[in-house]
């Protein structure tokens, strides 16, 4: 049979008749796994959204830990006993619903055990799962109210400007030139009983750290109270 149409072929050429050209070829089929990659792109983004209910009630699970955090703090060190401030809180999760990163975006408390410790209860907190991102963003804030018979005595900024200014070079270097908020309880001596700070951890560290060298002028005879602006 195969003979045969060659023949045939030659034939019809020999005549002067123009044979017609061969059918296209099908196109190459894809592996089944490749062609469903292909037809299902990956469209998932940076940022997924998370239930806002779901966030919220995670939010007050972990307010009960937080809030154990200003009590044992007061309890280990009496002299913070009007421990108290303003806190902002931004965390970073991942698609397994962990917390890969809590941020103080502010923090008045004026202490960085307090503070390390309301980052680490947020981030054994379980999270809902971002939708449509391989990351989701829960943002909060909250007040841990005084508790003590007397609050500390409120200094405005002024009041402690001249030091931080000799201490800039130190202080820049925690916050690499970012304005980062600064909250100090400055004792009857001038010393520093306590700092604490906002922004990443290491950069508050860093802070509290070098803001804990640091002389004021004595408040009288109670301690005081300062948040200032460090960039």
């Amino acid at each position: 049979m195969h003979e045969a149409h060659l023949l045939i072929a030659l034939s019809l050429c020999a005549c002067g008749t123009q044979a017609t050209e061969p059918p296209p070829r099908a196109p190459e089929q894809k592996p089944a796994s490749r062609a469903k990659r292909d037809a299902v792109p990956d469209i998932k983004g940076e940022i997924g959204a998370l239930d806002a209910a779901a966030v919220t009630a995670v939010f007050e699970g972990a307010m009960k830990k937080v809030e154990a955090c200003q009590d044992d703090r007061r309890k280990r060190d009496d002299r913070l006993d009007f421990l108290s401030g303003e806190v902002a809180v931004e965390v970073r999760v991942t698609e397994a619903g962990a917390a890969r990163e809590v941020t103080l975006t502010k923090s008045t408390l004026g202490d960085r055990v307090v503070e390390r410790c309301i980052v680490s209860a947020l981030k054994a907190a379980s999270w809902p799962r971002p939708q449509g991102g391989r990351e989701g963003i829960a943002k909060n804030g909250f007040s841990l109210p005084m508790k003590g018979d007397r609050e500390a005595v409120p200094w405005e900024a002024v009041k402690v400007s001249s030091e931080l200014a000799k201490a800039k070079g130190a202080l820049h270097a925690c916050t690499k030139g970012g304005p980062t908020e600064l909250t100090m309880y400055v004792g009857v001596d001038g010393k520093v009983l306590s700092a604490g700070a906002s922004g990443v951890d290491a950069a508050a560290d860093c802070l509290a750290s070098e803001a804990s060298k640091l002389k004021f002028s004595s408040p009288g005879g109670r301690p005081a109270k300062v948040t200032a602006t460090v960039d």
